[in-house]
């Protein structure tokens, strides 16, 4: 299952959004997920978390 989470929603955004995601992918190994919202941003949140899959995309 694929889905598209706004990342940049709720009053604490991006990093509880990402964290909830990478919590996500890792209990279903079937999820995947797009991140919306800036790139650099996310690209940098998501690399400072420390997740290197590649069912987590960001557009």
């Amino acid at each position: 299952m694929r889905i598209a989470l706004d990342a940049m929603g709720g009053d604490y955004a991006p990093e509880p959004n990402i964290t909830g995601a990478i919590v996500a992918l890792q209990a279903d190994p079937a999820l995947n997920v797009v991140l919306v919202g800036p790139q650099d941003l996310l690209e940098a949140q998501v690399e400072a978390s420390g997740y290197n899959g590649d069912r987590l995309s960001i557009v």
